[in-house]
């Protein structure tokens, strides 16, 4: 037997799940039209940033709704993501720093 969500937690949750799309394809446009890659990088990673936060409110909404369970499998992936973008974008600009000292080496 299914529960039935209120209508205004699936509206509110539509809405939110649009908007995470947008502003997750808003930042990785910014990835392919920025030049400069230590600018380029800022723009995907905060446009995801901002979309899991639309994204995670949405599903607790849902779960709210439904009145099955916790909000715990929400909070564990935000965590998850939340440690290791940092990481993987400081891994990329070391990466490319390297590669710049590396040249400037070459080329004197």
């Amino acid at each position: 037997m299914t529960q039935e969500i209120p209508l205004w937690i699936e509206i509110i949750a539509s809405i939110l799940i649009i908007l995470s799309g947008l502003v997750t394809l808003i930042g990785n446009f910014g990835l392919l039209n920025i030049l400069y890659f230590r600018k380029r990088i800022h723009a995907p990673t905060l446009g995801n940033s901002l979309g899991l936060w639309f994204l995670m409110v949405a599903s607790m909404l849902v779960s709210y709704g439904l009145g099955d369970r916790l909000f715990f499998h929400e909070m564990l992936v935000v965590i998850f993501i939340f440690l290791t973008s940092p990481i993987s974008w400081t891994l990329l600009m070391r990466s490319y720093v390297l590669k710049q000292a590396r040249q400037d080496i070459e080329d004197h």
